[in-house]
């Protein structure tokens, strides 16, 4: 970002001796300021793979899948995601990808028909050398989603479980959260009570059960994977709570102890939650679809009793319901509903609401090659993020991005230093 640094710092020493101090100070502060608010820009932005139909149709053997709305997840230097649509029996695939977009590989295709689940929404999991999932629909007669697993060489595809719409509930479309060697999971729909479940199951397939049905209510609809702090799991409703507009919860692994930690009101704090919450320990982070100052949602966090609700930032939701932020130490990444002219972009926060700056702002419509923003969660690896678009790429139909945020850290630094050699020049010219 700075290729000249070694050649900065010998002409802020110059410059001070025609500088005062004080104007010195005011110099370096103005420096910093505009550094700093240049780190966004400076953002580096990168598609790594365009997802593509096949030239005829939705499907058939061109197509690797499209539409992947799952973001990613990694094993080693290796992209694991899913696509909802596409492949050749356009049920969408399952897919593996070099961190440089290189080796391209359908490790599953889905299909449309009894007996294999379709419509992969939710990211997947990873407990060992073998990744797991959801499906949103497909698994047998009722055609009601399945939990799957596959090794991550693409061998040993195996459905664990197909969901019947009964007491065991309907269209799971969200994160598996792993406690050991058990995952659990949500469905938005049916159970004993018709609002949703929250299941178990292990990873070896055996053992499934419905840990917690949903009664209708204040209390429905989970709308989004479970989180673990210590030996809770956390997660939200899309239209529970006191007013119906979802909340927040608490709940045991064995399913007891359900706790409303929060209800939305759709005021300030906005209404229907959605995406899986974040946490640093004494916080949860997450994301309204709707409500807020603008009613397009809010980036929220509370503490883990529910306490000290807060919005960081409005103009974060959307019906698509895409916007899905990503914490690193003590600042978040999130999709916006856009820049002050209304397109679409990527900005970061820090965890207490100050310190908003935009990222990367994507260009394009929906029609467009630079379409965003992310559809799913991002990934950081290393000190890149990795994450996929519904939309855009080359042949309009999805795409996998990489992006590289500059660390203000570093400009902090250069900052300092400057500081320290504006002080010697200046003793040293004093005498």
């Amino acid at each position: 970002m700075f290729p000249h640094r070694s050649r900065l710092i010998p002409s802020l020493a110059q410059a001070v001796r025609v500088v005062h101090p004080a104007s010195a100070t005011a110099l370096f502060i103005l420096f910093l300021m505009v550094a700093l608010a240049s780190s966004a820009a400076n953002a580096q932005y990168t598609q790594l793979y365009s997802f593509a139909k096949d030239s005829l149709s939705n499907f058939g053997p061109g197509s690797t899948g499209d539409h992947p709305r799952a973001g990613v997840i990694s094993i080693g230097s290796t992209l694991y995601g899913a696509t909802s649509e596409g492949g050749v029996k356009n049920g969408g695939t399952l897919y593996s990808v070099d961190a440089d977009g290189s080796n391209y590989r359908v490790l599953h295709q889905f299909a449309t028909t009894a007996g294999d689940g379709w419509n992969c929404g939710g990211p997947l999991t990873v407990v060992g050398s073998s990744l797991f999932g959801t499906t949103y629909s497909g698994g047998g007669g009722t055609a009601n989603g399945t939990l799957f697993r596959i090794n991550a060489d693409g061998t040993g595809y195996s459905q664990l479980h197909a969901f019947t719409g009964g007491s065991d509930g309907y269209s799971p479309s969200n994160q598996l959260t792993a406690i050991g060697s058990t995952l659990y999971g949500t469905c938005r729909d049916g159970g004993a009570g018709g609002a949703g479940t929250i299941f178990k199951v292990n990873a070896d397939g055996t053992g499934y059960s419905t840990v917690f049905s949903f009664s209708g209510g204040t209390n429905s609809g989970p709308s989004a994977g479970l989180t673990l702090i210590g030996s809770a799991l956390y997660g939200t409703t899309f239209c529970g709570g006191q007013h119906g507009l979802g909340n927040i919860f608490r709940i045991n692994p064995d399913g007891t102890g359900y706790t409303d930690l929060y209800d939305f009101a759709n005021g300030a704090d906005g209404e229907q939650p959605f995406g899986k919450l974040l946490t640093d320990g004494s916080y949860l982070y997450g994301v309204n679809s709707y409500g807020g100052a603008h009613y397009s949602g809010v980036l929220f966090r509370t503490r883990i009793d529910g306490s000290g609700f807060k919005v960081l930032h409005n103009n974060c939701g959307g019906s698509d319901r895409a916007h899905r932020p990503t914490l690193v130490g003590s600042t978040l990444y999130c999709p916006g509903g856009g820049d002050a002219n209304g397109g679409r972009d990527i900005f970061q926060i820090n965890t207490d609401g100050t310190g908003y700056q935009e990222v990367y702002v994507y260009t394009g419509g929906v029609s467009s090659v630079d379409y965003g923003p992310p559809n799913g969660d991002m990934l950081l690896m290393g000190s890149t993020f990795y994450g996929t678009t519904d939309f855009g790429g080359v042949n309009l139909s999805g795409a996998l991005f990489s992006l590289v945020v500059p660390e203000p850290s570093t400009l902090v630094l250069l900052g300092l230093g400057a500081v320290g050699v504006l002080g010697y020049a200046w003793r040293r010219l004093r005498g």
